[in-house]
C-alpha cells in the first residue's frame, strides 16, 4: 500500500526528492526512501540528478489503472527492522549486490556521515558475509555470499566478534593484537 501511495504521489510531483515526497505524504524520510528503493528495483522509478521520477513502465502502470500487490506473507505484515545494522542487513539481502553509495543514499540520515554503515559493511566483509567485487576504477561493490537468515549479524565491538543470531553462534573473531 505504501509503495502505491508513493507511485501515485510521485506522478504529480516528479521529479522530486525523497524528503519532499516524505513531507507531502507526512512520513519519515526513511520510509519514503525505502518505498522508492523498492519501486526502483521493480523498474517503476529512477533516480536522476534532479530527484526521483517515474519511468515509462511506471507511467504506463498508472495509466492502465493497475495497483501494486501488497507484500504480505500468510496475511501477516512483515516486522519492521529497527537500527542501522538491521537496515543494512535487510538491504544487503534484498539487493544482493550493492555499493556503499546505494546504502548511504537510502539509509544515512542528515546527521550521519555514514561511518557506522561503512564500519558495519566492513565487519560483514571480514566475517565472510560479503565479498568485494572489483571493477577497475568503479567504486567498490559487494556481493552477499552468506545469507544466514532474517536477523542481522551483531558486531560485538568490546569482544571483537561477530555473532549471528540466526545460527546462534559467534561466526568470526578479530585476531588479538
Amino acid at each position: 500500500m505504501s509503495a502505491q501511495l508513493v507511485l501515485e504521489k510521485l506522478a504529480g510531483l516528479e521529479p522530486t526528492y525523497a524528503c519532499a515526497l516524505a513531507a507531502a505524504l507526512q512520513w519519515e524520510r526513511i520510509r519514503a526512501e525505502n518505498c522508492l528503493t523498492t519501486l526502483r528495483r521493480r523498474g517503476f522509478v529512477e533516480q536522476t540528478g534532479h530527484g526521483w521520477r517515474l519511468t515509462e513502465i511506471g507511467r504506463q502502470f498508472l495509466a492502465d489503472g493497475k495497483r501494486l500487490a501488497t507484500r504480505r506473507r500468510n496475511g501477516v505484515r512483515r516486522t519492521v527492522t529497527n537500527g542501522m545494522p538491521g537496515r543494512v542487513w535487510w538491504m544487503a539481502r534484498k539487493m544482493n549486490k550493492f555499493s556503499l553509495a546505494d546504502m548511504l543514499s537510502t539509509l544515512a540520515t542528515e546527521d550521519q556521515k555514514g561511518g557506522g554503515i561503512r564500519s558495519y559493511v566492513r565487519m560483514l566483509q571480514y566475517a565472510g558475509y560479503l565479498q568485494p567485487l572489483t571493477g577497475g576504477n568503479k567504486p567498490t561493490r559487494w556481493l552477499l555470499v552468506r545469507d544466514t537468515g532474517r536477523m542481522a549479524p551483531v558486531w560485538r565491538r568490546a569482544a571483537g566478534e561477530m555473532y549471528d543470531p540466526n545460527l546462534r553462534e559467534v561466526v568470526w573473531r578479530r585476531a588479538p593484537v
